[in-house]
This record gives C-alpha cells, structure tokens and sequence, in this order.
C-alpha cells in the first residue's frame, strides 16, 4: 500500500472530539449520581430500620428487666414478716447507702424476700451470688443514657454497685399509685400507699446509628405494673 493511501486512510478515522468527550463525561457523571443516590437511600433505609429496632429492643430489655422484679416488690410470705416493700433510701442498710438509691421519679428502690427466710438479704458476707437468689435490694436509676440496676457484681462477691441493663436510654419516669389507680405526688414520704407503678421510658438509636438514619427521632414505651404482693391481709 502506497504511503499517500496510508495517509487518506488515517485522515478519514478520526478520533473523538472534545465536545463527545464532554457529553460523554456529563452522561457518565449522571449516571454515577443516580447509582449512589440508589446507594445512599438503600443505605438510609436500612440504618432507620436498625436504629427502629435498637430502639425497640433497648426499651424492651429495659422495661422487662424492670416489669420482672417490681412485679414482686414486697414479696414476704414468712409468718413473721421481713419488712418487704418500697423503701425511700437504703438507710436502712448501711453497707448500701453509697448507692444513693431513692424512690422517686426518676429511679425507684424496693426490698422482697425471696428466699422467704423472713430477712432482707443483702449478700455482704462476700459469699458468691446464687443467680440474686439472696440479693433482695433492688434499684433502678437512669443515668448517663443508661438504665443500672444496683446488685452485686457477679465477678467480684460482696461488692454491689450500679451495673447497666440497657443503653441509648433519653429518659425515664416513674408513677406511683394508689389502690385506686390515683397518682401519688410524694411516693418516698407515702410507701404504704403504693399499689402500683407507671413507667415511661425514651429510648434513641445508638450514635453510629444516628448519623445515617432517616431523622430517627427517640421512642416511648409506657407500662402500668401492679406490685401484687403489697397490701395483702
């Protein structure tokens, strides 16, 4: 083939210009924005379904905790009595004052005897704890997002101290009432009165969670408990 025919044949394939390579490259930019768009809703969707059940599954673990052992708030079958029932502090046990656990709005205090011996055992002999079989004080408090209980520290025997039940906890309210469903105002100065408990609790999705959501906002889950061993003949 003669050169000159070479030549013709280059001159007449050529290549893209620089207006196709633009629209090429605003054709490709669009269609990467939609796919990451896709991407990103996908991903929001998803994150708001998780933060929807890590709220759930917190309020339910929080408000069943509770729910199981208020149920049985002055459980004392022993003839001669071991005092069971709400109580405004722990003064009544000294090694257990530090809690600083109280009656009140915002957390609540309680003795039963379970082990029906007619005293409130506390474990403070060291021994290991049977599954609080001999742990009879109990206390919930709200405090930094955290639902805590006070019991003894299953790792370290006679050592009590306030341990978490669920996180991602906003707030938390306790009402008490009397035998005819009436709110108590002031519970700590009238124990004898209580027949029942109110309890609303806040939940929000964990921090990582938050970030991604679709404006997730907090949820609320209200419980009304009927401490069935309180005023028994």
């Amino acid at each position: 083939m003669k050169m000159g025919t070479i030549m013709k044949l280059i001159r007449n394939h050529k290549g893209f210009s620089l207006i196709e390579l633009m629209i090429a490259l605003v054709i490709g930019t669009i269609a990467l924005a939609s796919i990451y768009g896709m991407y990103r809703a996908q991903l929001k969707a998803h994150a708001t379904q998780e933060a929807v059940v890590d709220i759930q599954q917190n309020l339910r673990t929080a408000m069943f905790y509770m729910q199981k052992s208020i149920r049985m708030v002055g459980y004392d079958p022993n003839p001669v009595g071991a005092g069971a029932g709400f109580v405004a502090d722990f003064s009544s046990f000294p090694d257990h004052t530090a809690s600083g656990a109280t009656t009140g709005s915002s957390s609540i205090a309680f003795t039963l005897d379970q082990d029906e011996d007619g005293a409130i055992d506390h474990d403070i002999d060291g021994s290991p704890p049977d599954d609080n079989i001999n742990n009879e004080l109990f206390a919930y408090r709200l405090n930094n997002n955290n639902l805590q209980v006070w019991r003894e520290d299953p790792s370290n025997p006679g050592i009590w101290n306030w341990q978490v039940v669920a996180e991602n906890i906003d707030a938390i309210d306790f009402v008490y009432l009397d035998q005819d469903n009436n709110t108590i105002p002031n519970p700590a100065a009238n124990l004898a009165n209580i027949r029942g408990v109110q309890i609303t609790i806040q939940g929000r999705p964990a921090q990582d969670l938050t970030a991604l959501a679709d404006d997730k906002g907090p949820q609320i889950l209200t419980t009304q408990i009927g401490c069935r061993n309180i005023g028994l003949p």
